[in-house]
């Protein structure tokens, strides 16, 4: 079993280009030429990645099912779990194709948040579970599911996200104490390139990257982190 997360990216530099490509395709990501879908926190993005429309189109369904399962099968891992219930159709349907145990920790009170006092289907005591997400943002929800299933007597081995948002999150893990590993299999700023590179979208005025925090220009890191 793997017991350290990789640094680099659960995808190759080649599969990356081919599941943006495959998100365009099933109409998973939104992006528009100036940042205006607007964040939880302070800011705007100009790119968004919409998994809820995966779920009318069994194709896609099946296209993340493929995909979240790469990191899954290179970490060997035992049980799983979501971060939202953004995943949970991908996630039961995973866990039926490749016997992987599937738990959820979910506050019955708020249908998209996995962080509150209900256990639906809890793991046992000390088992490890590996946490999937779309997409990790501030890193807000994650700390709090976290911190909510350790209390359980469960151990969060991992957190799995298919997109790295740049949006803090580092910060946050480090500021609260958080020694969970994140592995994700593409940043939002590789995205973005490759969005410009196919010409799916075109890059915003330098003076609007500057002055936008989650604004990743084609040749630089992320500004939020």
């Amino acid at each position: 079993m793997m017991k350290n997360v990789p640094l680099s990216s659960w995808l190759y530099p080649e599969e990356q280009a081919k599941v943006v490509r495959q998100l365009i395709a099933f109409d998973l990501i939104r992006s528009k030429d100036e940042p205006n879908f607007p964040l939880v926190r302070d800011g705007s993005a100009d790119v968004y990645l919409d998994i809820h429309n995966a779920r009318d189109n069994p194709r896609a369904i099946r296209f993340l099912v493929d995909v979240l399962s790469i990191p899954l099968y290179r970490l060997r891992s035992l049980c799983i779990s979501e971060v939202s219930s953004t995943l949970s159709e991908v996630l039961e349907r995973i866990s039926m194709v490749s016997n992987i145990s599937y738990n959820v920790f979910r506050d019955c009170s708020q249908d998209n948040q996995l962080l509150g006092s209900s256990v639906i289907k809890g793991a046992t005591i000390n088992e490890e579970v590996d946490f999937i997400s779309d997409c990790i943002t501030d890193g807000i929800a994650e700390v709090a599911l976290c911190r909510r299933v350790m209390q359980l007597g469960i151990i969060p081995r991992s957190i799995i996200a298919l997109v790295d948002c740049g949006q803090g999150w580092r910060h946050l893990f480090r500021d609260q104490g958080i020694d969970i590993p994140v592995w994700s299999g593409i940043t939002m700023h590789d995205i973005r390139r490759e969005l410009f590179c196919t010409g799916y979208m075109s890059r915003c005025e330098q003076h609007v990257e500057k002055d936008n925090r989650v604004i990743v220009a084609i040749d630089g890191g992320t500004l939020g982190e």
